[in-house]
């Protein structure tokens, strides 16, 4: 076979063979996609329930609310897991199809604070979190667990990815051995060369090479200059901020749901001391998820707030500064927050940083106004986006007609 022959069927054959890879990861991606849309459709349908049952009796123990329940495990087999919880007062309500899911025993459960942690694949399961509200204005989180993926369901994917390749490898093999029969030279021929090639083989043998004298270069692993969270805090970095923060918007507006940032300072603090790291571990543990929060500056903290509106967001912190540690403002000074929400506009990271920003150069120095809110009106900024946008394609068509 031809050089020129044997270059393009290579590259034929590792563009199928990348086909079929892409083919079974689409199939799989594509049925993890379909179960997670059917499954947020049910877990709306539970968290409504939840919300009915609890407004008629106010009381996670009421036998309607059980068998509510029990009949959404019954209806929803891939139903692993259901908890209802707060961060003050851990949870409230557990129902578990397998306890293998629990990271705790059972004895320990009422001891747990902040966000509650389960055994399980993030391939295979999936954990939809939403809010509870019960009238007239407690507010709890539910958690449910759906098994996304049966390892079952894969093997039908993966017999049929092994019989493309089965087949590309014997298509492989057939042009091997055909090319081969027709290229073939005369068998006189074909021991000349061997004699010939066995020859310079034995001479090559019988005068070896010098060995070399040089160092075999060492291999360094080169250095990781950073990671996702700060060694010095436990944070996320500051220039992670704005991209992970135009990420959960993106979230946020896909879902219709609120997000709130908040930036806090406390003059005096500097990040590198080990109050700042203990104020930072408690911001984790009892207001942000622990991917959430990030350094800003030498003396504040900066929290991405899911599911939070500005309302919200403020009577969080309220409930913060209530436990926080009195050393802090008697050694440095009162914290200082600015918050700003997305209030159903769609708006990027730098924007809302920007707005958040503005809030906090103008929070005070007492209980009384060190929180200050950035108050957005969508309606405005609807305006703004449209004349704005009609500008640009304005100055567009000037800059294509000259």
């Amino acid at each position: 076979m031809g050089k020129k022959f044997i270059a393009v069927y290579t590259g034929i054959s590792l563009v199928l063979l990348l086909g079929i890879l892409i083919f079974s990861l689409g199939r799989v991606v594509s049925l993890r996609r379909e179960r997670l849309d059917a499954y947020k459709t049910i877990h709306s349908s539970l968290r409504k329930m939840m919300e009915e049952g609890l407004a008629q009796e106010k009381s996670f123990q009421s036998p309607l609310l059980k068998s509510a329940i029990q009949q959404a495990f019954q209806r929803t087999p891939s139903l692993m897991l259901v908890i209802v919880y707060s961060f003050d007062e851990g949870i409230h309500y557990l129902r578990a199809r397998n306890s293998n899911i629990l990271t705790k025993p059972l004895s320990e459960l009422d001891a747990i604070r902040g966000f509650p942690q389960f055994h399980y694949n993030s391939f295979t399961h999936v954990k939809i979190t939403s809010s509870v509200a019960i009238p007239p204005s407690t507010t709890f989180l539910l958690d449910a667990v759906y098994l996304l993926v049966d390892p079952s369901e894969l093997i039908p994917i993966f017999r049929d990815a092994i019989i493309l390749l089965l087949l590309l490898a014997g298509i492989t093999l057939g042009v091997y051995f055909f090319g081969k029969r027709a290229t073939a030279l005369p068998l006189a021929t074909q021991q000349a060369e061997e004699h010939g090639k066995r020859a310079v083989e034995a001479s090559e043998i019988s005068s070896p090479a010098p060995e070399s004298s040089a160092p075999i270069p060492s291999i360094e692993t080169p250095p990781i200059d950073q990671c996702l969270f700060s060694p010095t805090t436990g944070l996320g970095w500051q220039q992670h901020l704005e991209k992970r923060l135009t990420l959960e918007l993106e979230r946020a507006a896909y879902n219709e749901q609120d997000l709130s940032l908040v930036l806090m300072q406390i003059a005096g603090m500097d990040r590198s001391s080990d109050t700042y790291r203990e104020l930072a571990k408690s911001i984790q543990t009892s207001i942000a998820f622990e991917d959430l929060v990030f350094e800003y500056g030498q003396d504040g903290v900066a929290i991405v707030l899911p599911n939070s509106s500005l309302e919200q967001s403020i009577t969080t912190l309220k409930g913060f500064f209530k436990k926080l540690d009195p050393s802090i403002p008697k050694r440095f000074s009162l914290p200082r927050c600015g918050i700003s929400s997305r209030n159903g506009r769609l708006i990027d990271g730098k924007q809302l940083i920007l707005e958040a920003e503005g809030a906090l150069k103008k929070a005070g120095n007492t209980w009384k106004d060190c929180i200050v809110g950035f108050r957005s009106d969508p309606g405005k900024y609807r305006e703004y986006i449209t004349k704005k946008e009609a500008s640009q394609s304005i100055e567009e068509v000037a800059q294509a007609s000259s």
